[in-house]
């Protein structure tokens, strides 16, 4: 039987092997996704992950963006 640290241990991920997890574009962009506006950074991330074709979470997905959407708003909106 496993102990919690074991089980802790064995289910945590270093900085080495989490980029073989994720999408080479995501590693390879990760500065320049850091430097585009909220809103644009959403869009790249929905394309390098492939949003798309995840079935049956739409309703997630776009409330995802109606929150991006009224945090720009609600940013311009004190800078305007």
């Amino acid at each position: 039987m496993l102990r919690n640290k074991d089980m802790y241990e064995s289910k945590m991920i270093n900085a080495e092997n989490m980029a073989s997890l994720l999408p080479q574009e995501f590693v390879t962009d990760s500065t320049a996704l850091l430097s585009l506006p909220l809103f644009e950074l959403g869009e790249r991330l929905y394309q390098i992950f492939h949003l798309n074709e995840v079935k049956g979470e739409d309703a997630y997905l776009y409330a995802f963006y109606d929150s991006l959407e009224r945090l720009h708003c609600k940013q311009h909106s004190r800078h305007g």
